[in-house]
């Protein structure tokens, strides 16, 4: 498996410091339990597009070796990280709706957020990247 684990440490190190200034703004900052819900169903919807999008992606065009390589070790690396944020996301989301600390439901939320960022971000340089393996097999 590979696992970008410094942009799941970004993160996780982002998260955490959202949920410190919102506890420390807390009288200000309000997260109704149903946005947990509803955040979670559009994180999945999106990581399910995604993994659509990452094994639909069709090396078979690529002629120069280098390029499949990097291209294949790129897209396997989105493919496995994209999974652990998903799992991650899952992990919190229940552990928050289980125990319904302010601080958790904070970071789960502020988690799910940039995971949905980081699903979008790759889905974009996805879709790029199956473009350039067009132009380039067509000869542009």
């Amino acid at each position: 498996m590979r696992v970008s684990y410094k942009r799941i440490a970004i993160v996780l190190i982002v998260s955490a410091i959202v949920t410190a200034v919102a506890l420390w703004q807390s009288d200000r900052v309000t997260i109704p339990s149903d946005y947990m819900g509803m955040l979670y169903t559009v994180v999945s919807v999106v990581f399910s597009v995604c993994m659509g999008v990452a094994c639909s992606l069709n090396l078979s065009r690529v002629k120069n070796n280098d390029f499949y390589r990097a291209i294949k070790n790129s897209s396997l690396i989105v493919r496995d990280t994209s999974i652990c944020f998903f799992v991650a996301d899952t992990v919190f989301w229940l552990v928050s709706t289980v125990a319904n600390q302010y601080w958790l439901i904070l970071f789960s939320y502020s988690f799910n957020l940039l995971t949905l960022l980081y699903f979008v971000i790759n889905f974009k340089v996805i879709q790029d990247l199956n473009y350039e393996i067009e132009d380039r097999s067509r000869g542009h």
